[in-house]
């Protein structure tokens, strides 16, 4: 994908210590690209990819706000509800220091409640399948048996596919 190009081209570019501009100047802009990959795997609901990049990015820089925003959001389109709220905890701690924390700290108060949501929906959404993969006999005892026969009928020829193959004829209905 174009999201990622250039942060696979930015995994193999090496600035030598001593040159600490340089070095900065790789890391801030390797940690912005990490973060754009993550808001577009994001966008297109590739959220392994969003997952990644946004805990590449947080190797960069542990106190990057967005980048944690966008694990948050991430973990929650995984359904990994319970890992969204200690990032989201994560988030409201880093937020502290950040010049405009009360925006955030709202952000991060509306996003709680969207994770308290989506963990109720994926909740209801199980049950329903659930519910309606055992009407179907999914999971029933007689499931074993009830395959066995029918491929027991697979295997055998009907009478009608016997009655072909011995005259070489279409059967009449009364055979079918």
């Amino acid at each position: 994908h174009v999201y990622s190009q250039a942060d696979d081209a930015m995994k193999k570019w090496k600035v030598d210590k001593n040159l600490k501009n340089e070095e900065k100047w790789l890391k801030d802009y390797h940690l912005a690209c990490l973060k754009n990959k993550a808001q577009a795997a994001l966008k297109l609901e590739l959220f392994k990819t969003a997952l990644e990049a946004s805990e590449g990015a947080l190797a960069i820089d542990v106190e990057d706000h967005k980048a944690w925003y966008r694990k948050v959001q991430a973990e929650k389109g995984l359904g990994k509800f319970k890992e969204a709220e200690e990032s989201l905890t994560k988030l409201e701690d880093v937020a502290q220091w950040c010049q405009d924390r009360r925006r955030i700290l709202r952000d991060c108060e509306a996003e709680r409640k969207r994770i308290k949501v989506a963990r109720a929906k994926h909740k209801q959404s199980t049950q329903e399948m659930l519910g309606k993969a055992f009407q179907a006999g999914v999971f029933s005892i007689d499931r074993d048996r009830e395959l066995e026969e029918a491929t027991k009928q697979l295997e055998e020829p009907s009478r009608a596919q016997a009655y072909a193959q011995v005259t070489g004829q279409k059967p009449p209905e009364a055979i079918k």
